[in-house]
């Protein structure tokens, strides 16, 4: 999971190679409230988190042109002003078996602290970071025939059930 700041080396961060690069960056920086792209799919979050979103402090990100991977799944867009842009906020990469989370901003930790004044609890922006780091951290099973069973083990005349998941490659 990279956070991209006002501090980031962006040079160090594209010989990285994770699917991101922003290019007019004049080490300036934009107030980005978050935009759920309603077409993400890695994951879900919960309507009432949904709502809440909206009222997120911005996040400080990096000025300039972003140039995401054709394959990058954007979880939020950046929002300058009224304006809504085709910017990642909150973007996902993969390359073989690599899983990249990118944060184009710096602050998080303010959602949280307006999340509780607001509200007196954190679930929304703990949702939002706990489903980042459980995407991210779980592994893929890429096995087109899966076998699923209650048990490991069977007695001689006892009768085995079981499900089998198929999967085409596609």
């Amino acid at each position: 999971l990279y956070i991209l700041g006002g501090q980031s080396n962006l040079s160090v961060f594209y010989s990285l190679n994770e699917g991101l690069s922003i290019g007019n960056n004049r080490g300036t920086n934009n107030d980005a409230l978050p935009k759920l792209n309603n077409d993400f799919s890695l994951f879900s979050l919960s309507e009432e988190t949904r709502n809440t979103i909206s009222k997120f402090p911005p996040l400080q990100s990096p000025f300039g042109t972003y140039n995401a991977a054709g394959d990058a799944r954007i979880l939020f867009n950046q929002q300058i002003g009224a304006t809504l842009t085709d910017m990642p906020l909150i973007l996902f990469t993969s390359k073989n078996d690599y899983k990249a989370g990118i944060i184009c901003g710096e602050g998080v930790w303010r959602w949280r602290i307006q999340e509780y004044a607001q509200t007196q609890s954190q679930a929304a922006s703990n949702e939002v970071l706990t489903k980042i780091i459980q995407y991210l951290s779980a592994k893929d099973d890429k096995r087109l025939l899966r076998i699923i069973s209650s048990q490991k083990t069977f007695e001689e005349n006892e009768n085995v059930l079981f499900d089998a998941e198929v999967y085409t490659p596609s």
